[in-house]
């Protein structure tokens, strides 16, 4: 599913994807980072009260 999510925003021409993950769920942080994410930030309680989210971007070069 990642894969084809990454394929079908390069195609479409974009050069970055974002995605949220909910600071509690280290598997899903880590699995990103694996696959080529990097942290940028952190957004406290921004889609839910007293939840907060890290935000990940994966970049690719234009062509």
């Amino acid at each position: 599913m990642l894969r084809d999510a990454e394929r079908r925003t390069r195609a479409s021409g974009c050069r970055h994807l974002v995605l949220l993950v909910t600071n509690t769920n280290r598997r899903a942080r880590t699995f990103y980072a694996r696959h080529g994410y990097r942290h940028v930030g952190d957004l406290p309680a921004f889609v839910r009260p007293r939840i907060g989210e890290s935000l990940y971007v994966k970049s690719w070069p234009t062509h």
